[in-house]
């Protein structure tokens, strides 16, 4: 659990995660991570995020970080003038960090996201997206919404698709930490869900299916790979590892 303001912290802080904490020898390297909209004021969040965040932090460890919109530490005096303290997390020696959030800071990185992810919509509570970060020969970090998962959490509990957001990071701990080549978001997919490549055979098929079947695809609907930089883009599942440096996107 990373604090983040901006995306150009978030490449920042990737870059340094690329040299120290993720091992790979490949190149281009990648690593799927999580962007996480948590607002402080959220119920879900004061109830089911912010009092596990010790938690989450320990066991996400290296396998995957989520960056979280408006939260910090350390902040100098008057960074963030609407600052409120929100909890803590200790390390391994002990040492304790105390999380700060600003509403203004989670708004900038809201915004920054959406300049770059067109097709999501923010939807007002505690949402997810997962995707795919790369790091190629030019050592740039490059992030890639055309390859996203979009989680809106209170949506997955109203659909029975999970009980509660530590259910949830707990399946996405568990994917990180036991994927067999480097983890992304489309194996994720493929693990957690159907991907559907329009929006419209959702409906088409939910209505011809047997209740439990149709109760299943809707569950599943929402791990759907989505690109989210063209307008309505649902990407169909796709198979093959990301190998090449040519896989990540050119305009960033």
């Amino acid at each position: 659990m990373i604090p983040a303001c901006c995306l150009r912290e978030v490449r920042r802080q990737l870059g340094e995660a690329f040299d120290q904490r993720y091992a790979s020898a490949a190149e281009p390297q990648c690593r799927m991570v999580g962007v996480l909209f948590a607002p402080s004021g959220s119920s879900l969040t004061k109830t089911e995020i912010l009092p596990r965040m010790d938690d989450f932090h320990h066991r996400s460890a290296s396998n995957i970080d989520f960056f979280c919109a408006g939260y910090g530490a350390f902040w100098p005096q008057g960074f963030a003038q609407d600052e409120e303290s929100v909890g803590k997390t200790t390390d391994s020696n002990g040492h304790q960090t105390h999380w700060k959030y600003s509403s203004k800071l989670f708004n900038d990185l809201l915004n920054d996201v959406k300049h770059e992810a067109v097709n999501w919509n923010y939807s007002g509570e505690v949402d997810l997206l997962l995707l795919n970060a790369y790091r190629g020969p030019d050592r740039k970090v490059h992030l890639d919404f055309s390859g996203c998962v979009a989680l809106a959490i209170s949506r997955l509990k109203n659909d029975g698709a999970i009980t509660s957001a530590p259910e949830l990071f707990e399946q996405i701990f568990s994917y990180a930490e036991s994927a067999s080549g480097l983890p992304l978001t489309y194996e994720f997919s493929d693990r957690m869900g159907l991907s559907v490549s329009r929006s419209w055979l959702t409906k088409l098929v939910t209505s011809y299916l047997p209740l439990k079947s149709g109760t299943l695809w809707q569950e599943g609907r929402h791990f759907a790979i989505t690109d989210l930089t063209e307008p309505g883009q649902i990407k169909p599942r796709r198979q093959e590892k990301i190998a090449t440096a040519k896989d990540s996107p050119e305009h960033y």
